[in-house]
Order: structure tokens, then sequence, then C-alpha cells
């Protein structure tokens, strides 16, 4: 028995099976860890685990409902590997060099990926017969990247919340320029519920069932003017520049030049978890240190002073080549044989979710023109399927059903050739079972068909 501390959250992990633990470095700074479980044990396959933020840790585990990392792959029989992305926890000087830039970017994982094999080869006697890779957050960025940088890494490829990094973190700053730039504009966490339930009282019905959750966002057609103050502010309405930033902050960053979209902004029903950005006078997560490092490389430098038109432009020409994953044609991965399963929440406010659908229907573009006769949606359904979570917040959370494992709905499609039309979720409250609900491969959405509404059998997809 091997007992590991967890590096982010300094947990010991317990109930490990045996397994002989491999610590590697790869020049110049890129660290990685396999663990080979014992032979009699050994699946014969390899999962390799992303990691979230700007990375610097091996991902052992995300928590106790995580749904990815090496403790849990381990356990389910994997040679499970990951990586630090070549630098340490917390750190800004690797933004400064390109070379460690492309190593967090796509090149640690796909080194890694190379030697895990190679190792686990040499140790069992025989390569692992699957490889597959799953991430959420950034962990879901990197999946994408493998899958169109190296299309032979994988056989399947788990990409949770994939937003591409460069229009997340533009969206991190227009959110702050939105609520903090104009006199007026900030919106108190104690008005968020008002406009969760104005929200609610107009889409929550949608799907046949009120029962808090907006099952398709993309179809809600909440007015957020309805809550413009007719009089003096109160508790109950938002006063004009607060309802400009709302505006501003459902219909995500544009450049003000040519009105041209930067990102998707915030989907309706997510409001309940924008507490982070309206409670603090600052953008939130990891956008002011890229932009301070690797965009601007001045440490003086001041979000308030973000151009959306000639700042963009400069980040995008400096390091889009990098990190950009917004490429559609994954044709070179279908042609493998590799499956990609893409999931978020869509109460996510961390990342903006419509990014992923929007992706995702560029992909069914890029198909559809290869078969101009054939469907598009079923052509790419046969190698890439999404799966929307109602209700779900960034990776886990929220009032949605956010328990459910896409790793099993993976390894059936492609070690038995049965595609996920819908993968059962459940929400857990203090370890009890509250109800269970219908993840739909997109752009199917879940509807109520009567009968128990905490069981996700009463729900079709269509």
């Amino acid at each position: 028995m091997v007992t590991v501390a967890q590096q982010v959250a300094g947990v010991a992990l317990t109930n490990l099976p045996a397994f002989c633990r491999v610590v590697g470095t790869i020049s110049p700074s890129i660290q990685f860890e396999l663990w080979l479980p014992d032979a009699a044990v050994w699946n014969g396959k390899f999962t390799q685990s992303g990691s979230g933020g700007l990375g610097g840790y091996i991902n052992y585990t995300q928590g106790a409902t995580s749904r990815d990392g090496m403790a849990l792959n381990l356990r389910r029989g994997y040679a499970a590997a990951a990586t630090n992305q070549g630098h340490a926890f917390n750190t800004t000087d690797w933004m400064l060099a390109p070379g460690l830039l492309v190593d967090w970017a796509y090149r640690a994982n796909h080194e890694v990926a190379v030697r895990a094999k190679s190792i686990i080869a040499s140790y069992y006697g025989s390569a692992p017969r699957l490889s597959y890779f799953e991430g959420c957050s950034v962990g879901g960025v990197q999946g994408l990247m493998a899958a169109q940088r190296y299309p032979l890494d994988f056989d399947g490829i788990v990409a949770g919340a994939p937003v591409a990094s460069s229009p997340a973190w533009v969206y991190n700053l227009w959110v702050a320029h939105a609520l903090y730039k104009q006199a007026g504009a900030s919106i108190p966490p104690a008005k968020l519920p008002v406009i969760y339930n104005a929200a609610l009282a107009t889409c929550d019905a949608n799907d046949g069932l009120r029962d808090g959750i907006i099952s398709d966002p993309e179809t809600c057609m909440f007015d957020p003017n309805v809550l413009l103050c007719s009089t003096a502010d109160n508790a109950n309405c938002l006063k004009a520049p607060q309802l400009q930033a709302l505006n501003q902050l459902y219909g995500g960053a544009r450049n003000p030049r040519t009105g041209a979209h930067l990102s998707p902004g915030f989907s309706v029903g997510s409001e309940p978890f924008w507490t982070p950005f309206v409670s603090v006078l600052r953008p939130q997560g990891s956008a002011v240190s890229w932009y301070t490092w690797a965009v601007f490389e001045d440490p003086a430098w001041n979000w308030k002073t973000f151009d959306f038109d000639a700042d963009y432009q400069h980040e995008r020409t400096k390091l889009a080549s990098i990190i950009s994953t917004e490429d559609p044609d994954l044709r070179p991965f279908r042609d493998h044989g590799g499956k990609l399963l893409m999931w978020q929440g869509w109460a996510d406010a961390t990342l903006p979710p419509q990014w992923t659908v929007d992706y995702y229907k560029a992909m069914i573009d890029v198909v559809a023109a290869e078969h101009p006769n054939g469907d598009g949606l079923q052509l790419t359904q046969d190698f890439a399927r999404l799966f929307m979570n109602p209700g779900v917040a960034h990776c886990t959370g929220g009032v949605g059903a956010d328990n459910f494992d896409p790793v099993g709905a993976l390894e059936k499609w492609v070690e038995q050739g049965l595609a996920p039309e819908r993968i059962v979720a459940t929400k857990f409250l203090s370890g009890a079972v509250q109800f269970t609900r219908p993840l739909c491969a997109y752009p199917a959405v879940p509807f109520y068909d009567g009968g128990d509404p905490h069981n996700a059998s009463s729900f079709v997809c269509r």
C-alpha cells in the first residue's frame, strides 16, 4: 500500500490498491507520475488525467465528487498518469518563457503519454490495448488539445467544460469592466436571487416541470429588462446601469470597433454562481495573471486599461498558435478511431458553456461540408458527442444532477460500440440520493414525461 499526499488540498489518499509508483521528469521541468497496479488487477488500459487552472500540480484527485484523477483511475484498474505541465503550482515565471508555455499548453501531456506507454510496455511486457484521457476545466481544454494536435495519442477523450483559454480569460475581463468601470453598474450579491427567480419564472417550466432547473438555456427567452426599477431602487429591481451590465454579462464579450463576438456570456440559470464575480472589485480566476505575465510581460499592468480590440488582437497574434484549441476539424482523431465525449454544466459561471456548444456546432459544420449529402449531426455523433448538464455549475455542484460517470460511458462507446444517447446523473445531498436526471446527447434536451419527477426514467430526450 502506498499513501500519497494530495498536492493541492494536502489530503492523504487512502483505499488505494497496491501499485508501483513511477516518478519522473522530462526536460526541462515536466514532472509526471505513473501508477502501475499489480499485473493481476491491471485492466490492460492506460488513462491520463488533466488538471485545472494554470496547472502546476499532478492531479492525484480533485475531491470526493471528482470524476477524474489518478486515484480514481487506479481504483478502476488502469495504469494512471498525470503531469504538472512543466512548472510549479502558483508560480508565474514560466509564463515569460515561450518553451514553458508550450509545455503547459500541449507538449507536457503528449510527452507523458508517449513515455507512460513505453514504461507500461516494459513493466507488463505489453503495451496498453487502449489509452484514454480525461479532465475538466483546463483539463478538458487539454483533452481538446490532444485531439487536435496529437490525434493518435488516445483512443477516447473525456473533455469536461473545455472552453478555450483565450475566450474564457477575455470574458473574465469583460465581466469586470461591465460591473466596475461604470458608476452604479455593480450588482450586489443580494440581487442575484432576484435575477435568478425572474429567469426561472420565464423558462423553468419549458421542459414540462417546475423544479428550479432550466434545461435548455439556448431557447430561454428571458428578457432582463423586466427587472428595471420603475421608480426608486429597491431590493427587487435593477437600476439602469445595473441592467446595462447584466445585459453585457449575458451577451458576452465583443470588439467595440467591429462588434465581433469574442466570447459568449453567462447562461441564463447560472446566476446563483455569480457571487465571486459581483462581490469583489476585480476580475476572477487566472485572467489577471495570464495577461500580466504571458500577454503583456508587465507586472504593473492594470486590467482596467484592457482594450477589447487592440489588446485582444495582441494576445491572439502573440499566443494563439500556442494555446488555441478552437480548431473544430477533428477528422484525424476520428479517422484514427477516436471517440470524444464532451460535457459541461449549463450553470457554469467559470467558463461560458455556450462556447462549448458553439464549438460542437462548428465540428458539425466541418463534417457536413465533407459530406454535403449526409447528416452532419449524425456523422459527427459517430465519433463525438456533447452532453450539457442542466443546472450544474463548473465541473460539479449546482442545483442539477452533477454526479455521473463519463469515463464509463466512453469505455462502452470505445470498447463495445455503444454510443451514449443519454447518461443518468444523480444529485446527492449529505450522501443521500435526491433525484436522478438524464443527460442527453446534444442537441436533445431532457423533457418531463410524467411519473416520479425524482427519477430519470420519467424524462425523455428530444
